[in-house]
């Protein structure tokens, strides 16, 4: 059975894999032709070198280019949709129509022309000047983005053409995409065109460097990571890669709630033992702070009074 390469760089190549896995016909219960790698380490380090690389250039590229990138990629979905649409009603199970093909389809081409669109106009950065405090501020790229795709949108959140891949991009950020063991040939159909368009528009603007990076890489990339309800992975993403286990994360949060809840009441427990009853007048009580000074009363919310005195000897 053929084992499918991984796109790095703008390269198809063998995958350093650690285990392969096959994409199932939900409905029949039966494999789908095809083996998809599990990517070692060897395979994430390169991918987030190239990601590194592309996010450097990207800040070079003229916003334009990300534009076109994107109603590029748009218009070859459109081309593929035939495809696209049966390898994923094979591939999840989902009705073609009109779920897939009238429905989520287009909706995953609308994102990609609203992303361009929101490229061109500079509506993502939200500038703000504050005349007052003569402060300008504005958002920026922040480097590689690590999108998971989830099981149940095989096409408007899919790593390699979602909503979140495509706000990705339009922010000039490379995309680390990590397909779904769910629909994998459909992602891969989509990470095919997306290089072959990249290429394309590059190619116009004298090959810069937009990096896709596809496989089943297991969870142990990037600093910034796009879960689309992956909360999951995101958790073994954290520990692999901080190498904190979740658990002692969440002890440590409980121990400084617990100091912090200690401390309030030592606290409140210092405020007692430096109030005494007004004994006879009222409901009110009377404190006495160390080296205070007896001060005129104040009548309290309770109907009670307050003086302050000097406390004795």
């Amino acid at each position: 059975m053929t084992t499918h390469s991984v796109l790095i760089a703008g390269d198809w190549r063998p995958a350093r894999a650690t285990g392969t896995f096959t994409a199932f016909n939900p409905a029949l219960g039966e494999p789908l032709p095809g083996e998809f790698p599990i990517s070692d380490w060897a395979d994430c380090d390169a991918a987030l070198d190239a990601a590194t690389a592309a996010a450097a250039h990207l800040r070079t590229v003229p916003p334009e280019t990300r534009a076109l990138f994107l109603e590029a990629f748009a218009r070859r979905i459109e081309v593929l949709q035939d495809e696209l649409v049966e390898t994923a009603h094979a591939e999840t199970g989902l009705p073609k129509a009109p779920r897939l093909a009238e429905v989520e389809l287009p909706r995953t081409t609308a994102q990609l022309r609203q992303g361009a669109a929101a490229v061109r106009d500079g509506s993502w950065a939200l500038p703000t000047i504050d005349t007052k405090l003569n402060i300008r501020s504005l958002l920026a790229p922040i480097g590689p983005v690590l999108v998971f795709g989830p099981n149940n949108f095989p096409f408007a959140f899919n790593s390699v053409a979602g909503g979140d891949f495509v706000a990705a991009i339009a922010a000039g950020n490379p995309v680390i995409a990590k397909a779904n063991t769910s629909h994998p040939g459909t992602t891969r159909l989509l990470a095919e065109e997306a290089a072959d368009a990249a290429l394309r528009v590059v190619a116009q603007a004298d090959r810069g460097g937009a990096a896709l990076a596809l496989g089943e890489i297991d969870e142990h990339l990037a600093r910034v990571a796009d879960l689309a309800g992956w909360r999951n992975a995101h958790l073994d993403a954290r520990e692999d890669a901080q190498g904190v286990e979740a658990a002692l994360d969440v002890e440590q949060r409980r121990a400084a709630h617990r100091r912090h809840r200690g401390r309030r009441e030592g606290d409140a427990a210092a405020h007692r033992a430096r109030c005494v009853p007004r004994g006879g007048q009222g409901r009110g009580w009377r404190q006495s702070p160390p080296g205070g000074r007896t001060g005129r009363p104040r009548r309290l919310r309770d109907g009670g009074r307050r003086a302050l005195r000097r406390r004795p000897g």
